[in-house]
């Protein structure tokens, strides 16, 4: 039976090690590059080009649907409910 030790915390480049094929080509849009990969994966300087209109800093994930409750059918509802437990115990007062 093996052990492990894990540990959390913010994750750095060094603790992710992605070594690629030769001849790859890689985009990383954090460093907003793509470019092609050598015998031992790193980028060849000659191929690396920027990516343009790409900056993750400017870009925004959608946000979620507002809600959009309409105050008349909870106006309704809440009546509603109101008028059923009036009916309910005035029913009740008469029989007994």
């Amino acid at each position: 039976m093996s052990q492990y030790e894990i540990e959390y915390d913010k994750v750095t480049p060094n603790d992710i090690t992605l070594l690629f094929p030769e001849n790859t080509t890689v985009t990383d849009a954090i460093k907003g590059v793509s470019y092609k990969t050598d015998a031992n994966g790193e980028p060849i300087e000659s191929t690396i080009q920027p990516l343009y209109g790409l900056d993750p800093s400017q870009v925004k994930l959608p946000e979620p649907p507002k809600r959009k409750i309409n105050i008349v059918f909870i106006v309704a509802g809440i009546l509603f409910i109101v008028t059923a437990l009036y009916i309910h115990f005035k029913k009740r007062r008469t029989l007994n």
